[in-house]
């Protein structure tokens, strides 16, 4: 096979991507019917997203290192294996403490998805046709949390809990199979396995590069400016604008809409990787970052004040992520796979921290929330500087 060919399908990388948020997002509206049925509080029942994240965060980086040893194929079958086969347990009728110790494994399983489609891309595609499939990838984890909870409500109140973790099941299996099917083995140094000194050495070889520091951090920030508002904002609609929960899950899934337009608009035009570009779009989310605590600042906080400013941000977000992942992946390209699986972790762990930072922020007042979620777009624009510099 010719590595340099693009014999992966695209279609493919993106399903292998969005199956992660897919299963973080598909337990919200299961919480009020677990709480009933378990006899727990939401607070404890926080724990089937979070051990989740956990999961994900952890793995990520540890994936990518053992995709770079042993090859992207063996280990994408392997997660994915894993992911059916705890989906097909949490079915059962378990106490909390063991589905939240099943929904962390879950999230071990699934996170070899994102990691290995991103080191497949470095594979097998040239630089202008990896941002593509990127972008792609990127517009398919946006679509994901939009459809998640729809489909997962729908089946969780027609037939019961056990059915979402039967959708999840099903949709794991089928990857699997696909996956199976098609994917090959992309690995450049062919099927023997790197030496794990060698491999471990991508650990220190990309945390001593500024430029990998500054993608990755590029994408921690874009990650934070959604994850600002996250946790908080469904309370933010409805003390400050008395819309509901129905209300503020359309205005995200079009917040969300927004994101894709921008993923699939790289992908379309291809003027808009062009780095100087990038550098203009860059400046203009810096420039948005600035003017949007100002601007309610001097015109109060409504929602056009709020609306307008994050729509802004989140199609330059959707324009940006692609970029940030693909150059992440090709500070080194030897160790792309612990490149994607490290930066994803970063991504996460920042996304967390911010939203944390916004609930805090929003009991102070609505408008340091804002300065929050402008703090990231400003971090966007200080790692892109620290990336491109380098």
């Amino acid at each position: 096979m010719t590595l340099s060919q693009p014999t992966v399908s695209r279609w493919l990388l993106a399903a292998m991507s969005c199956l992660s948020p897919f299963g973080v997002t598909a337990m919200a509206p299961l919480i009020p019917l677990l709480s009933i049925n378990l006899n727990a509080s939401a607070t404890e029942l926080q724990y089937l997203i979070s051990a989740y994240v956990m999961g994900i965060a952890v793995t990520q980086p540890i994936a990518g290192l053992i995709s770079d040893h042993y090859g992207r194929r063996p280990v994408l079958l392997a997660g994915f294996a894993l992911f059916v086969g705890v989906s097909a347990l949490l079915t059962l009728e378990l106490p909390l403490p063991a589905m939240i110790a099943l929904r962390f494994l879950q999230a071990v399983g699934v996170s070899v998805g994102t990691v290995v489609a991103r080191g497949i891309v470095r594979d097998v595609l040239p630089p202008e046709e990896a941002l593509k499939a990127f972008a792609l990838i990127s517009a398919a984890m946006g679509f994901s949390p939009i459809v998640s909870p729809i489909a997962a409500g729908i089946l969780a109140t027609q037939f019961g809990v056990p059915s979402v973790f039967i959708m999840l099941t099903a949709l794991g299996l089928a990857l699997w199979f696909w996956c199976l099917r098609v994917i090959p083995e992309t690995r450049q140094r062919g099927a023997h396995p790197i030496a794990w000194r060698d491999t471990l050495q991508a650990y220190g070889v990309l945390l001593r590069s500024v430029r990998f520091w500054g993608y990755a951090g590029a994408y921690g920030f874009l990650q934070g400016l959604f994850f600002s508002l996250l946790g908080i904002g469904a309370l933010l609609f409805w003390e400050q604008f008395r819309i509901g929960v129905n209300g503020f899950s359309i205005l995200w899934s079009a917040l969300a809409g927004v994101y894709i337009v921008g993923s699939f608009s790289l992908n379309r035009f291809s003027y808009l990787a062009r780095p100087l570009t990038q550098v203009r779009i860059v400046w203009f989310l810096v420039a948005v970052a600035v003017l949007a605590p100002t601007a309610i600042a001097f015109w109060g906080f409504s929602l056009w004040t709020l609306l307008i400013p994050l729509s802004c941000m989140m199609f330059i977000s959707g324009l940006l992520t692609p970029t940030v992942m693909l150059g992440a992946v090709n500070v080194n390209p030897d160790y792309s796979g612990t490149a994607a699986g490290l930066s994803s972790a970063i991504g996460m762990g920042t996304g967390a921290m911010f939203t944390v930072l916004g609930g805090r922020a929003y009991e102070v007042s609505p408008l340091i929330l804002v300065m929050v979620i402008s703090a990231a777009g400003i971090g966007v624009g200080l790692s892109w500087y620290l990336a491109r510099e380098r």
